[in-house]
């Protein structure tokens, strides 16, 4: 049942939000020893702090605003070397049939420090990092598409079309580079333009000699 209520503005930030809805139930459950579940606004340091400061607990994910994309590469990278060993997650399976890899991961503590009304607070924070199997294969099959969707686009652009230019080396390494960030696929693929001259005798009309037909094509 719900324990508390509140009614804001729909062009007000969520961050703010969450220590006084929290101080509402505390109002009815007490402090400490509960357990605070919430999305990534929830994440604010001051909100975690508030929360830890009763004793209470806390689950939400941390954005890139908490934790940015250099220190999850960081936490990461020991993964990557085969130094993390990482903790296999399952879901029990139908009766008479082996549980479901579903997901694995590896945790780290971590110590913060943050002040609430004027009072330090110290506490140990555990951070997971899960990577979901399924997840997984969606972004990699996203992934492929995306590469193949690229290579394709680039073949066609040395291709002469009726009614458009043809592009020289310059043009066709732009275009060729704007493919690739807008496939989302930049440092995953490689290209390159070469120039081909091909020659070819041109019959002479009545008198006139023949000539010599020079193309560059890419």
């Amino acid at each position: 049942m719900p324990l508390a209520t509140a009614v804001v503005p729909g062009n007000a930030t969520d961050d703010p939000l969450y220590v006084p809805a929290i101080t509402a139930v505390r109002q009815s459950l007490g402090v400490g020893g509960r357990t605070y579940v919430g999305d990534c606004k929830m994440a604010a340091l001051a909100t975690r702090a508030f929360v830890a400061a009763g004793g209470d607990f806390y689950l939400c994910p941390l954005s890139q605003t908490q934790l940015s994309r250099t220190q999850r590469h960081e936490l990461l990278l020991p993964v990557w070397l085969g130094t993390q060993a990482l903790q296999q997650v399952s879901r029990p399976g139908p009766q008479d049939h082996p549980d479901e890899r579903v997901a694995e991961g590896f945790c780290v503590d971590v110590e913060l420090t943050a002040h609430v009304e004027n009072k330090e607070v110290c506490w140990t924070e555990r951070r997971w990092l899960v990577r979901s199997l399924a997840y997984a294969r969606s972004q990699q099959e996203t992934l492929e598409r995306r590469l193949v969707t690229a290579e394709a686009c680039l073949r066609e652009l040395p291709i002469r079309k009726q009614g458009k230019k043809q592009l020289f080396h310059a043009e066709l390494m732009q275009s060729a580079a704007a493919i690739v960030k807008r496939e989302g696929v930049e440092g995953l693929m490689s290209y390159s333009a070469r120039a081909m001259m091909t020659s070819r005798q041109v019959r002479a009309y009545y008198s006139g000699p023949r000539k010599l037909d020079r193309r560059l094509s890419y």
